[in-house]
């Protein structure tokens, strides 16, 4: 059975890529860049990478990036614009283990269902170095179900604190903002996570 999530994406890549790539992400570059180990040439997994824009800022850095997404139409895009580590598949698909120095996951993980984000929670723990830490973010809310067409899971700081909970993962820092798309008014929660 297809993903509906993954489909979305499939057939509507193009207007999701113009209307997110070229979007001003650099309060949460900040936030995230200031919590990642400092030193040699770290590795990032860009979690969801949809348009590509956070992976190819990530590799201007200087940062060595790996790419996932289920969407065949992303994966497709994302070699066309450069990146080169791409991986196809889901947030539940991760499996490596103490890989990454930092994991983002902007916007992505909200398409898990609240009842699997606990495990891809783990996962991403597992596949975190000891010193790694995790970006993630989503909309703010308690919904979890079919909305335009896509998965959506929203969150608030209580869900939050339930899901971390016995992950190996920790809330360091939480922080809000408005949607940075021109005419959106979404609220979104932003997690910066360290491991326990």
């Amino acid at each position: 059975m297809k993903d509906p999530t993954t489909e979305y994406y499939n057939q509507n890549s193009k207007d999701y890529i113009a209307d997110t790539f070229n979007c001003d992400m650099s309060l949460r570059y900040k936030e995230f860049l200031a919590y990642l180990p400092k030193g040699k040439r770290l590795t990032i997994l860009d979690l969801g990478f949809g348009s590509g824009r956070d992976s190819l800022f990530f590799l201007e850095q200087g940062y060595e990036v790996y790419s996932m997404d289920p969407s065949e139409e992303m994966i497709k895009h994302g070699k066309e614009i450069g990146l080169s580590h791409l991986i196809k598949g889901q947030a539940q698909d991760l499996h490596e283990k103490e890989v990454y120095d930092g994991i983002w996951a902007c916007a992505s993980l909200l398409h898990v269902p609240y009842e699997d984000l606990k495990e891809v929670f783990i996962r991403c723990r597992v596949a975190l170095k000891p010193e790694g830490i995790m970006y993630a973010s989503f909309k703010v809310g308690d919904y979890d179900g079919i909305r335009s067409g896509r998965h959506y899971t929203d969150m608030n700081i209580d869900r939050a604190e339930e899901l971390i909970k016995d992950t190996g993962l920790v809330i360091k820092k939480c922080f809000y903002n408005d949607d940075v798309r021109p005419g959106r008014k979404d609220k979104w929660i932003n997690l910066i996570l360290i491991c326990e």
